[in-house]
């Protein structure tokens, strides 16, 4: 496989989203195929220009979204699971769809964040660290990295140690970075307020999920998926 032959990317404020991005284009356009070798560290670092622990940071996030998997002494490959949903669910089109969408990944996700507090390992840790990270980051910049925030949900999938959960989400992808971004314009003039709210609502998700404690994640899941609903259709709607 070889890299794409754009120029060098220019330094920006969060070197890490930009490494992230280049990479999930060239998986997303085909440009690197399930089952492909990714290029060593040291080579992705030099085509990019940045250091070690950023191409790292990236490759984590990938690993969180179930993108790239690493194979001990032979590098990371294109996960075959990257092209794998064969669900098609319906486009999003009115407002009925949108509570439709939140009904479906309500009781997707608070499965999975249940499953992922009971069967967690070290790594998948790390990787739900690193994407809440990422999140928190670009909430700091006062904008919202929807990549980053469908990774740490999908971090989350992983960690359920269920396939089913990860088949679903990445079939999600799509209406989730949609509302996401729908979510992050709609609240543009109270974004402080918001994003504090976000953060804390995936914080608590987090803990509780490191703690092991099946029904704090579920429930704090729940809670998440619902406010979100509700920014963007307001508190009038039924949840």
């Amino acid at each position: 496989m070889s890299l794409d032959k754009t120029n060098p990317l220019s330094l920006r404020n969060n070197l890490v989203d930009v490494v992230h991005h280049a990479i999930l284009q060239q998986i997303e356009s085909g440009g690197i195929k399930a089952g492909e070798r990714l290029p060593t560290e040291e080579a992705l670092c030099h085509h990019y220009r940045v250091s070690r622990s950023t191409v790292r940071e990236a490759l984590i996030r990938l690993r969180a979204a179930g993108l790239v998997i690493s194979r001990p002494r032979a590098g990371t490959f294109v996960s075959t699971l990257a092209k794998a949903a064969t669900l098609t669910l319906p486009s999003i089109a009115c407002v009925q769809d949108i509570q439709r969408y939140y009904e479906f990944r309500c009781c997707l996700e608070t499965g999975a964040a249940k499953q992922a507090a009971l069967m967690h390992d070290s790594r998948d840790i790390t990787s739900i660290r690193s994407a809440y990270h990422a999140v928190s980051c670009s909430s700091a910049y006062g904008d919202w990295c929807v990549d980053a925030d469908f990774s740490l949900h999908n971090a989350i999938a992983v960690a359920s140690k269920n396939p089913m959960y990860v088949t679903g989400l990445t079939a999600l992808r799509p209406h989730m970075l949609f509302t996401m971004q729908m979510s992050f314009e709609l609240s543009a003039p109270q974004w402080t307020q918001r994003s504090f709210q976000i953060c804390s609502e995936h914080h608590d998700i987090v803990e509780a999920i490191i703690k092991r404690d099946c029904r704090a994640a579920s429930d704090a899941m729940q809670t998440h998926i619902k406010n979100s609903m509700r920014r963007i259709l307001g508190d009038a709607v039924k949840v």
